[in-house]
């Protein structure tokens, strides 16, 4: 086991708010037949309408309609909580083996991050104290919900691109492929924003072919030893407890080759989901119950 240095500053991210980092659904299914180039670091361009279909009403209306933003007394309050969380994750104690620890550290291509929604809360530590030559996009929702949780992203170093399956999902799909093009890393939870737990959507899966970029997948092994899990909330939000020492599992896929891109989108995102699993460890806790990949 390899147990890093912790660095001087910090960030961390979580909480069991329902509009995760990264969710892109039906929108994103006519952005299948774009040719987009994902050389390290090339020209920015903008992409023009006529490269993506007028969606059908009710998403035409969906795209733009307003995304929601908090007042300032709301950003105060978000404050104290960025700060908690500041002190919480900085006494956490992350173990990983050389290669993991090359794979977190390689920061020569922006890559996508997949990792499940119940383990939000250690995300944003372990980016920032691993990719700290890239700069993190994550996709909210343009709700009510998503306006706190961007709020307290752009607190913590973290950008956001507001969209999800229901709105500003096209929008939101360009930002995302902006990112990347300009050398940004951006993140997925695929069973986000409201589960099922571990369930792989088919929108997560086609901005991966999309874009071709590589793959991280990330987890972190939790158990009752080391961690309380939320049981209420839809996923078994896990919050690790102060000073524990957590096990974490990556794994790199280079998004162009390890995925074997079929012709229907719901067996991609089985794929996809099969290899989070793999390195998918609850520590002997209830699962949750799942449906189908890419339902």
């Amino acid at each position: 086991m390899i147990q890093p240095t912790r660095p001087e500053n910090t960030y961390a991210i979580g909480r069991d708010c329902q509009d995760s980092l990264i969710v892109i659904g039906s929108g994103l299914l006519n952005l299948r037949h774009m040719n987009v180039s994902m050389e390290p670091n090339p020209p920015v361009r903008s992409l023009s309408q006529s490269e993506l279909p007028v969606p059908e009403t009710p998403v035409a209306r969906a795209e733009v309609r307003p995304v929601t933003q908090l007042k300032w007394h709301q950003h105060a309050m978000l404050r104290i909580a960025a700060t908690v969380m500041r002190i919480w994750t900085r006494t956490l104690r992350f173990e990983m083996d050389a290669e993991e620890l090359a794979t977190l550290t390689n920061t020569e291509q922006p890559v996508v991050f997949i990792l499940w929604h119940n383990r939000l809360f250690t995300a944003g530590e372990i980016y920032r104290r691993y990719r700290k030559r890239r700069t993190l996009c994550a996709l909210i929702s343009a709700s009510r919900d998503g306006a706190w949780l961007s709020a307290l992203f752009g607190m913590l170093g973290i950008k956001a691109a507001r969209g999800s399956s229901s709105r500003r999902g096209l929008n939101a799909a360009r930002e995302l492929i902006a990112e990347l093009r300009e050398g940004n890393d951006v993140g997925i939870t695929p069973d986000g924003p409201r589960g099922p737990c571990y369930d792989f959507k088919e929108g997560a899966a086609m901005i991966t072919e999309i874009t071709q970029s590589p793959i991280i997948m990330v987890s972190v092994a939790h158990s009752p030893s080391n961690s309380w899990r939320v049981s209420k909330s839809w996923d078994g939000f896990w919050l690790p407890h102060p000073f524990a020492r957590l096990r974490v599992h990556c794994r790199r896929m280079a998004g162009s080759t390890d995925v074997n891109w079929p012709s229907e989108r719901t067996e991609a995102a089985r794929q996809l989901r099969e290899r989070l699993l793999e390195i998918t460890d609850d520590g002997g806790s209830t699962t949750l119950p799942v449906t189908r990949a890419g339902r």
